[in-house]
């Protein structure tokens, strides 16, 4: 059972915001649950918010931890935009129609400002979080 802390309703409502800001041609409600489910999981759980400009953080469920055991990354906080010059360093060295898979893991990086080697760190729920915002931005 999930421990919900926030209502379907309610989640769906800034699920809804969020998506329709930021993605060219908006997404009806009754898809974003599909389209969505475990952004809108997160929302629900507490583990994402957004600001006053629907700009969402995500409080890792399962923090990333160092060699010492302490946390070194709890929460991951979202660029809104890759501007085309920087797509263009992203993309430097690919070929974008083979490698589809690693130029996304490039662009998702690039989104939570993280190195492409601590996505292989998020567990699978805290990942699956982090794809799906950031298909909203790419």
């Amino acid at each position: 059972m999930k421990n919900e802390v926030v209502s379907k309703e309610v989640a769906l409502e800034d699920l809804e915001k969020f998506v329709n800001k930021f993605v060219k041609k908006p997404v009806p409600v009754n898809e974003l649950e599909e389209t969505y489910p475990d952004v809108l999981d997160a929302i629900m759980e507490g583990h994402l918010s957004f600001d006053e400009n629907n700009i969402p953080e995500l409080k890792l469920k399962f923090p990333i931890k160092g060699e010492d055991d302490n946390i070194a990354l709890s929460k991951i906080s979202f660029r809104t935009r890759i501007k085309p010059t920087q797509l263009a360093d992203i993309a430097k060295g690919l070929h974008p129609q083979k490698e589809i898979f690693t130029l996304q893991l490039k662009m998702t990086s690039y989104i939570i400002d993280q190195p492409v080697a601590m996505l292989d760190k998020f567990d699978r729920y805290d990942y699956d979080v982090i794809s799906q915002v950031a298909s909203v931005f790419t």
